[in-house]
């Protein structure tokens, strides 16, 4: 199974499905409870906070899944350091939509959100290859140092990753 993840067009597969398919998912998926609420035609100041709240529910739980099923991994910290940052994104962008669903009920302009979610889903894509693509390099380029083949069972190429995803955070 191992020679087939080494195949271009299944990296370039997984890496478009990470980058692309999952954040134009997750996008339409964090801001639905917003939906139910605009019976009550709430403000974009509380389309706001409430697609904020949502995007903190949908962090919390991927996160928690993330870091449990790393919990033997000995990157974990380099892991729960990234994914900081990856609840900030799920908190801003489902702020963001959950603005645009309720301006949307208040003027009539659906553009606004479709451009809002084009933005949310594509600054998220943004967030996914920059982290892959980060990881990646920083392991071959620590690897590369010494000498050595990327391989991320080799702990240069795990000190690697784990630098790059705390200099992608930090920027």
């Amino acid at each position: 199974y191992q020679p087939l993840f080494r195949q271009p067009w299944v990296l370039f597969s997984a890496y478009t499905g990470l980058a692309v398919l999952v954040p134009v998912l997750e996008e339409l998926f964090k801001p639905l409870a917003l939906w139910f609420l605009l019976g009550r035609r709430p403000t974009p100041g509380a389309g706001l906070a409430l697609g904020a709240v949502a995007g903190a529910g949908f962090a919390l739980p991927e996160t928690l899944f993330n870091l449990a099923g790393a919990a033997a991994n000995p990157q974990w910290l380099a892991l729960a350091t990234g994914r900081v940052g990856t609840g900030l994104l799920h908190v801003c962008t489902a702020a963001l939509t959950g603005m645009a669903i309720a301006s949307v009920w208040r003027s009539g302009k659906f553009h606004h959100l479709a451009l809002t979610s084009a933005a949310a889903s594509g600054l998220h894509g943004l967030w996914n290859a920059l982290t892959i693509t980060s990881g990646m390099a920083g392991g071959s380029i620590f690897a590369g140092i010494f000498k050595e083949p990327y391989d991320i069972k080799d702990n240069h190429s795990r000190l690697g990753v784990a630098l790059s995803l705390v200099l992608a955070f930090l920027l």
